[in-house]
């Protein structure tokens, strides 16, 4: 004999109409771990599982469905003891239904009917059936009197209808697998889709690093040719201010060298002046001296002498003052070369200034850059310019180049904000105004109420 139980189907076919029950602990679902498989969407994967305990079969529902047991629903993860003859089935309306019996199954004379390969399914039900009934008769006396009086009409149209409620299952199955069939189909599809997207997606980004590196290139480009032309405005300022510087000595040197020519040629005429007066005033003490008694006559033309030595003299102070004139033209000359010095400087300072207008001028407002921005073409304009321009037009005010990036150009900004303090006033406050403007209109912008 074989121990355990069995499950005996009624109107079940195939693989599906017995169910051995060998182990102390028999699990059926759907799952491939299970100790019985039933391959139907209608069975969870884990259906229930039966225990035998002290010599009593009990049956646990883990389902989603439901287990029935006498066609009342087993709740979920409670244990249900089982007797001989007690209906099993799986679902509230499935074609998985059994007969529960713990006999020898070698005996059963159910296992009669499988042997019969010419039985058709229709008659293989009926003789199912109505064995378990008399099985159940046998069993059971006490249902005897309630199967008399049932009709064999009532059988059938209960065979008929379970017939036909298992071809709409089947229908149902079948419409089931072709959905997967087209689930798996489109899923595929999405995966290609998927894997064509993916590469789509890595060009894109290799074509978007390719971008960058190449905008990196040419920011740094234009850094570097944006600091050559500082750095050569910055020396050409340096030469004018060197080649200004040396004319200046120069011009002190050549007036120093004039000043000390004259004071030396006058120290040497006052010099001999004043020796030959000495020296005739000599004479005339000795002449005093020793004529005495001379005339007048002598005397006078002393006096006359004398008065030609004053006139002389006279003459030297005339001397002396047109030497003072010559000094004070001297004087003046060095004061107005110094005036031209300063005024050649103010030149240099005007013609730098006329050249940062038309160097470091924005071509939209026509005043000098205020905070620089830089496009992706090399043009520069205002922040404020372009941000305004941008509002209407995405290309560049110059050359109509598309507008893909603005770089702030801080040395450039630190550039002219160095060079006006070296301007005139008239321009240093045209600048102060200029800025002090456009910050009033950053101020607008941060709430939202553009007015430029």
């Amino acid at each position: 004999m074989v121990e355990g139980a069995v499950l005996i189907g009624s109107g079940v076919r195939d693989k599906y109409s017995k169910i051995n029950i060998i182990h102390p602990e028999f699990i059926v679902g759907r799952s491939k771990s299970s100790s019985f498989v039933i391959c139907s969407l209608f069975v969870s994967k884990t259906q229930c599982i039966f225990k035998k305990t002290n010599g009593t079969w009990t049956v646990c529902d883990k389902s989603t469905y439901g287990t029935y047991v006498n066609g009342k629903k087993l709740m979920q993860d409670r244990p249900t003891t089982l007797r001989d003859g007690d209906e099993v089935a799986f679902g509230p309306r499935t074609n998985f239904r059994y007969i529960f019996y713990t006999e020898d199954i070698s005996t059963n004379p159910l296992k009669k009917i499988r042997l019969d390969g010419e039985v058709t399914l229709e008659e293989e039900g009926l003789q199912t059936e109505k064995q378990m009934m008399e099985l159940k008769i046998k069993k059971y006396p006490e249902q005897r009197e309630m199967m008399d009086h049932e009709e064999k009409g009532d059988v059938q149209e209960e065979l008929q209808s379970r017939n036909t409620e298992e071809k709409n299952i089947l229908e149902e199955e079948l419409k089931l697998e072709q959905q997967n069939e087209q689930r798996k189909i489109s899923h595929e599809k999405l995966l290609q889709e998927k894997c064509i997207l993916e590469e789509k997606l890595k060009e894109m980004q290799t074509v978007l690093e390719e971008k960058e590196k190449a905008q990196d290139l040419l920011y740094k480009q234009l850094q570097e040719k944006e600091e050559q032309r500082l750095q050569d405005l910055k020396q050409l300022q340096e030469q004018k201010d060197a080649q200004t510087q040396v004319l200046l000595e120069e011009l002190r040197k050549e007036v120093a060298e004039k000043e000390d020519i004259i004071k030396i040629q006058l120290a040497r005429e006052i010099q001999g002046l004043q020796e030959e007066k000495l020296k005739i005033e000599k004479d005339i003490r000795e002449e005093l001296s020793k004529k005495d008694g001379e005339s007048a006559k002598i005397l006078k033309r002393l006096q006359e002498v004398l008065q030609k030595v004053k006139g002389d003299l006279s003459n030297t102070e005339g001397k002396k003052q047109y030497l003072e004139q010559e000094l004070e033209k001297i004087t003046k000359a060095k004061k107005d070369a110094s005036e031209s010095c300063l005024k050649a400087k103010q030149e240099v300072l005007a013609d730098f200034g006329e050249l940062m207008e038309t160097e470091l001028q924005c071509s939209i407002c026509s005043e000098l850059f205020v905070i620089a921005t830089t496009l992706n073409c090399t043009h520069t304009f205002c922040h404020s310019c372009i941000v305004k321009w941008m509002e209407k037009k995405k290309n560049c005010p110059v050359c109509r180049t598309c507008i893909t990036s603005q770089n702030r150009s801080i040395a450039m900004d630190n550039f002219i904000d160095r060079m006006v303090e070296n301007l005139s006033v008239e321009m240093k406050n045209r600048r102060q105004e200029v800025v002090e403007e456009r910050q009033g209109r950053r101020g607008h912008w941060a709430r939202g109420c553009p007015d430029y």
